[in-house]
């Protein structure tokens, strides 16, 4: 798994990021998911791959390929650990308290303490808490 963990952190958003899918899927260890064959190296990076999955709900959304278990010839995965697919749409400017990183994103909570991913190159982040 490609996350980095280092305690909280400020970032300043340099650049907008508005939300793609405001209904995100969330997904639980060992939660069995379908996989619609869709993969997406995130900003081209291939290390970074995520993959459509459908819940048994029949919600949507990207989740790291690295977090799904395939059940290869069948369709399906299951979830290897807890993932939020939910995005925070953030304004250039804007202060955000940096929880997470991991595949690119970064998991940030605004000063309204709404929490969602944004991605890495959209805020500069600073070591200090």
């Amino acid at each position: 798994m490609q996350t980095k963990s280092s305690g909280q952190r400020r970032g300043h958003v340099i650049a907008d990021h508005q939300m793609s899918y405001p209904d995100p899927l969330r997904v639980h260890a060992g939660e069995m998911v379908t996989l619609d064959g869709r993969e997406d190296p995130w900003d081209g990076h291939p290390e970074w791959t995520y993959l459509w999955c459908i819940s048994q709900q029949g919600k949507g959304g990207w989740v790291p390929a690295d977090l799904i278990a395939r059940d290869s010839g069948s369709g399906t995965g299951a979830a290897r650990s807890d993932y939020d697919t939910r995005e925070l749409s953030v304004t250039a400017g804007e202060n955000v308290t940096v929880e997470r990183a991991a595949y690119g994103w970064l998991w940030c909570t605004n000063d309204q303490s709404v929490s969602g991913w944004v991605p890495a190159s959209k805020v500069e982040v600073s070591d200090a808490a």
